[in-house]
């Protein structure tokens, strides 16, 4: 299992409709463990209400 994404900025873009995420993949797996780049996906949780908005993510996003 990896550990977490690092740098995670969010650029809101022009006109406030829609939103650029990106991030750093992580460079070792929890407690240095091993993951491949083949089977690295993101989900993205929205907080407070924990709503999932999108899954199987595998690089910086637009979200509108």
């Amino acid at each position: 299992m990896p550990n977490i994404p690092t740098d995670i900025n969010v650029t809101v873009n022009e006109g406030c409709k829609s939103l650029t995420i990106n991030w750093k993949k992580p460079q070792k797996g929890f407690h240095d463990g091993y993951f491949t780049d083949a089977d690295l996906t993101y989900k993205l949780i929205r907080l407070p209400d924990n709503t999932m908005v999108a899954s199987q993510l595998k690089r910086d996003i637009v979200h509108r």
